[in-house]
């Protein structure tokens, strides 16, 4: 057993200890995305780690180093939900594109705390009070699902997601101040 912590002092170890997601890719890398500190990674070759994190006015870098969830969609391109949107990074072009993350014209941060790959290659993701979105990575097109009102019998039940899953066509979307829902 292996033990990762931080030391700001090197950077070869854990960018952060407040962990909130680890996924292991096709590779057997380790990515671990902390609260504040972005991204580690952990290549099962190199024991170093190596961090990913938000550079200050450097829009190829994350959107913020405050990182929820990762994912790695079918065409090995990686998702960070973030505090501050989402950012989608390519390897094979080394280029990041950022999404839901417009503070100057919504003037709010969207906290992305799940994000999943659908059958057809679409990105859904939600958060704290953001509701749901489904974004088509080959357009960039983003579209917001319907919140319902108290006597609509369509549309999400509530703006606070924090569980995405693709079964088939179905999504389910699991959350806090609403039903368990299943979008198909």
């Amino acid at each position: 057993i292996n033990r990762y912590i931080t030391n700001e002092d090197d950077e070869r170890s854990l960018s952060g200890n407040t962990v909130s997601d680890i996924y292991v890719d096709e590779r057997n890398g380790i990515w671990i995305s902390t609260y504040t500190n972005g991204i580690s990674y952990l290549d099962s070759g190199n024991p170093d780690i190596n961090w990913v994190k938000h550079g200050h006015n450097n829009r190829n870098s994350l959107v913020s180093s405050h990182v929820n969830t990762v994912i790695q969609d079918s065409e090995g391109d990686y998702w960070y939900g973030t505090n501050n949107g989402i950012s989608l990074y390519r390897p094979a072009t080394g280029k990041c594109t950022h999404f839901l993350n417009d503070t100057e014209n919504t003037g709010y941060s969207r906290v992305i705390l799940a994000l999943c790959e659908d059958n057809s290659g679409n990105i859904w993701t939600g958060g704290y009070g953001i509701g749901v979105y489904c974004i088509n990575k080959k357009t960039g097109n983003v579209q917001k699902l319907k919140t319902r009102n108290n006597n609509a019998d369509e549309g999400m039940s509530t703006d606070y997601v924090y569980s995405i899953y693709s079964e088939g066509s179905n999504i389910w979307l699991g959350g806090i101040e609403g039903e368990f829902t299943c979008y198909n």
